[in-house]
């Protein structure tokens, strides 16, 4: 059972990992609002996690890939206006 459970929060860290990358990438929201928008609730945890898969540290990943930046009013905008 315990091992089970390990298995599953390694899984749910994948998913919430890939939902940081695609907030760190394409949002203006700064690192700490992405780690508990995407379900983290300790940043220290979220370092370490994000440290092990990527090699390096969200703020290095984030300036290693300059993409397209929305800040969060924009992306409101957007949708709303897209309803």
């Amino acid at each position: 059972m315990n091992c089970q459970l390990g298995t599953n929060i390694k899984g749910l860290d994948e998913i919430r990992l890939e939902q940081v990358s695609r907030l760190l990438i394409n949002m203006t929201y700064t690192i700490t609002e992405v780690a508990y928008i995407c379900g983290f609730n300790s940043i220290l945890y979220f370092n370490r996690v994000f440290r092990s898969k990527h090699g390096c540290t969200p703020r290095e990943f984030r300036q290693n890939y300059p993409g397209m930046r929305v800040f969060a009013q924009e992306l409101y905008q957007i949708t709303y206006l897209d309803s």
